[in-house]
């Protein structure tokens, strides 16, 4: 962040997890698996959101897995759904905004 902000970077895009700005949510079945990685993602977010002066999009990705690709991807704010990694990347690269769960805008 600090590096973006010093380039001059105007928007920094910050890849994080599912439900890492709502402690409430972390004892979900699965998320829990991945608490140490969520706490991290949680300060990490924070920092950004309230302490940078960077305007910013957050992408909350959901359970990434190894299985083959379908070409498509699944989407839904409500609970944890999960993604091809291949999915996910070649979406990502077509459009950011095709496999977020939540995008915060500053």
């Amino acid at each position: 962040m600090q590096a973006a902000k010093k380039l001059g970077i105007e928007r920094y895009i910050m890849l994080s997890s599912i439900f890492t700005l709502e402690p409430d949510k972390w004892h979900i079945d699965g998320l829990d698996q991945i608490l140490d990685y969520t706490i991290a993602k949680y300060f990490a977010d924070n920092f950004l959101v309230n302490q940078s002066d960077l305007k910013y999009t957050i992408l909350q990705l959901t359970n990434l897995t190894e299985e083959k690709g379908t070409g498509k991807i699944s989407l839904d704010v409500t609970g944890v759904t999960s993604n091809p990694i291949s999915d996910v990347q070649r979406h990502w690269l077509k459009s950011s905004s095709m496999i977020i769960l939540l995008v915060r805008l500053s």
